[in-house]
């Protein structure tokens, strides 16, 4: 899930996460998503000692929940 905003942010766009939120116009048409990932590039780069994300959901193959982290 964090992907897709750490690899934007990585070539130059860290703010694709609020256009989308806020509906963002390309190619003549309006997308508007919430991404529920985290931009880790501060994290990968050394410049803050912990991630963004506080919360782990943990799934198995049958899409149940099975446990979940929190601040952990």
């Amino acid at each position: 899930m964090d992907w897709f905003p750490t690899l934007l942010a990585a070539a130059g766009d860290a703010g694709v996460k609020e256009r989308l939120l806020n509906g963002w116009t390309v190619g003549g048409r309006t997308f508007k998503n919430h991404l529920d990932g985290y931009n880790q590039l501060p994290y990968l780069e050394g410049r803050q000692p912990k991630g963004e994300r506080k919360e782990f959901f943990y799934f198995d193959d049958d899409g149940v929940l099975v446990d979940m982290r929190y601040h952990d």
